[in-house]
């Protein structure tokens, strides 16, 4: 759910290639919000890409939580690889 609400909100540019992976560790607050910054792990190689995440992260907030308050814990730091395809 956290990624396909992440896709929706991230606007690649025009011209990135399709096939980069981007590795992100997000801290979710418990209302679901982004504590900033967020950190990027591994860049996908292509600044455009890695900034049109970044920004579709944080326009992403409130990130859905799941109901269960033992797994929110869990979901505090969560790591997140997001993989562009055309």
């Amino acid at each position: 759910a956290i990624i396909n609400k992440i896709r929706g909100n991230t606007e690649v540019p025009e011209g990135v290639p399709a096939g980069l992976t981007l590795e992100v560790d997000v801290t979710i607050l418990p209302d679901g919000g982004v504590l900033e910054p967020v950190r990027i792990v591994k860049s996908s190689g292509d600044p455009r890409y890695d900034q049109a995440v970044l920004r579709g992260i944080l326009r992403s907030q409130p990130l859905p939580l799941p109901s269960d308050v033992a797994l929110r814990q869990l979901f505090r730091v969560t790591h997140l690889q997001l993989h562009h395809e055309k």
